[in-house]
């Protein structure tokens, strides 16, 4: 890794995307963020015999998408207004068994440098449970 690199992962591994989750903020760490996705709600195929939380997949520039909904996993689910378009938080592949994985939220709303945070919830891999992945009956 040369030094452009290192200092790009530096500054990365420092900042943070804010994201809203219904009256929650979710704090993305801008070293694992790939992109952010505006879907489509028609465009995504939803997978039935899964958990609640894994709600489809998309197709997204030659490759499938997992979308997650985290509000599930976090239990902060209110009654909402369902929208024609979602906001995702799509992974890269320093997030290892997440890598390309979409994480749905409200709007994004800033980043912010680490030293800012101070109540926003940081998103951490564990935050998404592995069982998610497999068929319910």
């Amino acid at each position: 890794m040369d030094y452009d690199n290192k200092t790009s992962s530096l500054i990365l591994q420092n900042r943070y995307l804010i994201a809203l989750l219904s009256t929650k903020k979710l704090a993305f760490s801008a070293y694992l963020v790939r992109d952010i996705l505006i879907v489509e709600r028609s465009q995504i195929l939803a997978l039935p015999f899964y958990d609640a939380a894994c709600l489809g997949i998309y197709h997204y520039q030659n490759e499938i998408v997992p979308l997650v909904s985290v509000e599930k996993i976090l239990g902060t689910t209110e009654n909402k207004v369902l929208r024609s378009t979602l906001t995702a938080v799509r992974l890269n592949k320093s997030a290892e068994h997440l890598a390309g994985v979409a994480i749905v939220v409200d709007r994004m709303e800033r980043s912010l440098a680490a030293e800012e945070l101070s109540q926003e919830h940081q998103f951490q891999l564990s935050d998404i449970p592995q069982q998610i992945w497999q068929p319910q009956r």
